[in-house]
């Protein structure tokens, strides 16, 4: 789309909605849902749309009430759109107004600030009314039909004062006659129902659609334990996990079938176009495939093949992700057939071919690669299945079509076996390398001292037996601290070690218990908070689980089951999108495919229990 410089950009409001469960049931929450038309250059935009919200205390200047919430990639329709919004208890009874800025979807660019303010009318106050006697004055309505059950209609501060339903409906603005009847028969659209200001004053289900928005009945439910998350104008749906309080995240279907088998080793970055990219494994035609992201949330992708083995070779295992000088994107990954380490550079951002190299023919499994932070060319840990040791290359160009091979823990015996389940981070071009020792079966961590990594230093991460599968690592906020995620074998759990200034002061800590066998295909990155956000599988449950660490050390952390749909959870990556919030990748056993969860938060939900 282009860009809107010189265009004219038009909004008008719509409706706003309070949505909440009756009191009895549950407390009223402080989001509402808010409807919009939006024209561009003109005309009902159509497409997808960043929108922010701000409120205010003043019609112009004043002072900015609560926080700034940030909308990515709403889709509009028509003209049509609608968004859930939660500046918390902002709404005490004292006007307030809303300033929204626009821009196209998933871009980069400035926000369009659309002018003037809209005022916010009185349905979003009525959170207020809460405090008014529990409106017992409406005299049942929610138990009467006259609204949705499970929804409530905002009425104005301190109730409509109706001692009846007759009354409630002539103070709501609704038609004397047959209101019952409209309401109840859109009832279908098991959504909160947006009731705009003074009532609809409709006396058919089509003119109160009509009235709302153009909102076409929905065509589809979500299945056992989703909820509606977004209600799109043509009826479609966007489907979230059950979970109390607002939604935290959302799950989408990438690719794969049961008789198109994919998503085994999934790896996720960020590409230079702000849009997800995933590497990952076919496991139906052992090859090795791309998914481009169309949109932040990763609704759809562009599925792209970036080796497949010359239709011979099974490739593709093990591999890894990330951006190169080129801001293209580089995957590390295993050639099974010549147990061979190689590397696929893509032929632009959105990866539609890649050229592929071979780096090392002396193994290539648990490949795991970063960029150079000082020369911006790949560096890649893996294990060397022939001498079974912990290899690191160090690539010399963007394609890494040349490398120094470094051995950086070889175990120090001829019999030892070290290096599997490798993650590696850098910090100024010196690599940090997280591992297993299997002869010693526990975690082991090794850190570069030059940019050639001749003399690697090695130390032991945990001392406990069972410790060092699954290793994640990443940096700090300082950029100076590795903080790894691992399993605890023999206890079911996840742990963390972490280094307060490289491998100096390494402490470990139990973060999560959870339900069961914990700490399975565990990754992690550094949320926009500046604390660690760890990805991980639950063997009982067969869940994925999102840990947000409370503090550095991830001495504690908060946890999320975004998806508990089937077999999720295995050959996990985690990403931290331009939004600020996790975009996670991963492989659902049941159907056989990959999927994306992105979260609408830094922890990928808003009302779950702390485990210490």
């Amino acid at each position: 789309m282009r860009q809107r410089t010189a265009r004219s950009v038009c909004f008008a409001v719509l409706a706003l909605l309070l949505a909440s469960h009756a009191r009895s049931q549950t407390p009223l929450g402080t989001a509402f849902t808010y409807q919009g038309q939006l024209a561009d250059a003109g005309a009902p935009a159509a497409g997808s749309y960043d929108l922010e919200f701000k409120l205010f205390d003043a019609p112009a200047s004043g002072a900015q009430i609560g926080g700034t919430l940030l909308k990515a990639n709403v889709p509009v329709v028509a003209g049509l759109f609608a968004v859930k919004l939660d500046f918390g208890a902002q709404f005490q009874g004292e006007a307030r107004w809303l300033e929204i800025g626009v821009r196209p979807g998933g871009s980069a660019s400035a926000f369009t600030l659309l002018t003037p303010r809209h005022e916010v009318t009185p349905t979003p106050n009525a959170v207020f009314a809460s405090k008014a006697g529990d409106a017992a004055t409406l005299g049942g309505v929610a138990s009467s039909g006259y609204v949705l059950a499970g929804t409530v209609i905002g009425v104005g501060q301190g109730g409509t004062g109706a001692s009846t339903p007759a009354a409630a409906r002539s103070n709501l603005g609704a038609a004397a006659s047959g209101a019952n009847a409209d309401i109840t028969s859109l009832s279908a659209l098991s959504t909160p129902l947006s009731i705009a200001q003074g009532g609809t004053g409709a006396s058919t289900a089509s003119a109160a659609r009509a009235a709302l928005g153009a909102q076409a009945a929905i065509s589809a439910g979500c299945l056992p334990g989703a909820t509606i998350n977004t209600v799109n104008a043509d009826g479609t749906v966007v489907c979230v996990s059950s979970a109390s309080g607002q939604p935290g995240f959302a799950i989408s279907n990438v690719e794969g079938s049961a008789a198109n088998n994919v998503g085994y080793y999934s790896s996720i970055v960020i590409g230079s176009d702000g849009l997800g990219l995933i590497s990952y494994y076919d496991i139906t035609n052992r090859r090795l495939k791309v998914a481009h992201c169309n949109d932040a949330a990763c609704t759809t992708a562009a599925i792209a093949v970036a080796d497949n083995g010359g239709g011979a070779n099974d490739v593709g295992q093990y591999s890894s992700i990330t951006l190169g000088s080129d801001n293209r994107g580089v995957i590390a990954y295993w050639d099974a057939t010549a147990n061979a380490l190689k590397v696929a550079h893509c032929a632009d951002v959105v990866c539609s071919a890649a050229t592929s190299v071979v780096v090392d023919t002396g193994g290539g499994t648990h490949a795991a690669i970063t960029k150079n932070g000082s020369t911006g060319f790949p560096m890649i840990s893996y294990y060397d299945e022939a001498n079974r040791e912990l290899k690191l290359a160090i690539c010399s160009n963007a394609v890494c079509s040349a490398s120094a091979i470094k051995v950086m823990d070889n175990g120090g015996a001829a019999d030892d076996v070290v290096g599997t389940f490798t993650s590696i981070t850098n910090t100024g071009g010196l690599a940090i390398v997280s591992y297993h020792d299997e002869t010693n079966d526990r975690l082991k961590i090794a850190r570069c001292n030059d940019n050639l990594c001749n003399s690697p230093i090695v130390v032991v991460g945990d001392a406990a037996a069972g410790t060092g599968q699954y290793t994640a690592v990443t940096l700090g906020i300082d950029s100076n601290s590795p903080i790894v995620a691992y399993r605890d074998a023999v206890n079911g759990k996840l742990k963390t070690a972490h280094a307060n200034n490289f491998l100096s002061g390494l402490t470990n800590a139990t973060i999560a218990v959870g339900n069961g066998p914990a700490g399975l295909f565990n990754s992690v990155a550094t949320g926009s908070d500046g604390l660690p956000v760890i990805v991980y599988y639950e063997a009982t449950s067969l869940n994925l689980v999102v840990a947000h660490c409370d503090d550095v050390a991830c001495a504690s952390a908060t946890l999320a089951t975004p998806d508990s749909f089937g077999d999720v959870g295995t050959f996990n990556s985690i990403a931290i999108g331009r939004d600020g919030f996790p975009l996670v990748s991963y492989y659902d056993a049941t159907n056989h495919r990959l999927r994306v969860v992105h979260c609408n938060n830094v922890a990928c939900s808003n009302n779950v229990g702390r485990v210490r």
